[in-house]
This record gives C-alpha cells, structure tokens and sequence, in this order.
C-alpha cells in the first residue's frame, strides 16, 4: 500500500495552510523559526501522481486501489457522530453528568453557594443544548480511568476555568 502525507485537499491550499500554522502557533510568516511544510506537497494526490512517485511499487499501488474501492464513507455535515456513553440504571446521560458534577461541587465547595449551582447549570445546560452531554461523559470516564497524577490531561489545561470541568475532572488533571 502507498500513502501521501496530508494536510490539506487542494494543491493550491497551501499557502492557506501555512497561514494557519502560523495562526495556530502565533507566529509569522516571515519568521524563520517556524513550523512549515515546505514544497507544497501535502495535498491529495490523484492516482496519476501517485504513480509517478511510486513506479517502482506497481503492486503496492493495485492493492491501494483495492482498498480505496472497498470504502464507502459518507459524511453528513452539520451533524456529530458521538458515542453514547452507557450510563448507570435509573439515569439518563444529562443526569449523570449532572450527579458527578454536583458530587465534585459538594467535595470541592462543601456548601456550595448558589452562584455556584447558578454557574453549574449554566454550563450544563449550554453542553446539553449543544449536544455534547455523552462527549463529556466519555472525556471524564478517560480521565477517571487514568487517574494518575503524572497525566497532565494534556488540552484539558484550557478548561480549568469552567466549572464543570474543575468538578468532575480535578483530580484527574485537569
């Protein structure tokens, strides 16, 4: 099998795409210790191209070929394809992100002020509005599993600013 190291569709994507590194990484593109994939070709190739870099892999190719035909992928946009967390009985997954998250204010607040729950059920409910609730499940059931403190929670970092992610993955790293 033969493969391309991609970062973008289009050939022509890629001064976009060395745009957008600097954006992600706050630098310039005049800066000359930056990150960047030089030579413009990390894009999708067409089977001709590809062919012209591998003549000596005819086979490789054919088996890559065979492979391509047999995958069907259909993505919807503007819909999310989550997992379903299996939450415990007698629960839904809003009500058990809702009890783990109460359970955390109660450890690490004690008696919580109503700010607190106020500031809770906001960040819940705009989770649950965006369809997220089982996300977060599965995120804290990760972390939950790790549970070891040389785990940094890696992008969890950016969260430790809202609450309910201070409540149910603080010990966890986050």
């Amino acid at each position: 099998m033969v493969t391309n190291d991609i970062h973008y569709t289009y050939k022509e994507d890629a001064k976009a795409h060395d745009i957008l590194l600097c954006l992600q990484t706050g630098k310039k593109l005049m800066d000359e210790d930056r990150m960047r994939y030089p030579g413009g070709q990390f894009y999708i190739k067409s089977e001709e191209e590809m062919e012209e870099l591998f003549p000596y892999a005819k086979e490789a190719l054919e088996n890559t070929a065979k492979i391509a035909t047999r995958c069907q992928v259909n993505i919807t946009f503007g819909e999310y394809h989550l997992p379903k967390y299996p939450v415990p009985e007698g629960h839904t997954a809003y009500s058990y992100l809702e009890e783990l998250c109460l359970k955390g204010l109660e450890k690490r607040y004690g008696e919580s002020r109503q700010e607190n729950k106020d500031r809770l059920y906001y960040e819940l409910n705009t989770i649950s509005d965006m369809g997220f609730v089982d996300y977060f499940l599965v995120v804290w059931d990760y972390i939950h599993f790790a549970k070891n403190p040389r785990y940094s929670g890696g992008t969890w970092k950016r969260l430790r600013g809202r609450l309910h992610c201070g409540l149910c993955y603080r010990d966890y790293g986050c």
